[in-house]
């Protein structure tokens, strides 16, 4: 798998880290040996994702992944007012 409108694609090692920018970025061992892409969203913030789910972003400074809403949950429906 690849991400052409990410900046890097990288596979993540048996541990469940990215190397990345000469860091080790705590991901999760459940994508251990799978392709994720990367890109920069902002000063310093870079978004993971898998397939075409966003998985989370994370900072060079904390080299953790803040994870976003289960992208895989339920979808829930507010009701509008009556």
């Amino acid at each position: 798998m690849e991400y052409p409108l990410h900046d890097h694609t990288v596979t993540v090692s048996t541990c469940g880290r990215i190397c990345f920018a000469s860091k080790k970025i705590n991901l999760s061992q459940v994508f251990a040996g799978q392709k994720v892409g990367v890109k920069e969203e902002g000063d310093g913030i870079w978004q993971v994702s898998f397939m075409n789910y966003e998985i989370g972003y994370f900072d060079l400074d904390t080299c953790r992944v803040e994870p976003v809403d289960n992208p895989f949950g339920p979808k829930v429906l507010t009701m509008s007012p009556v």
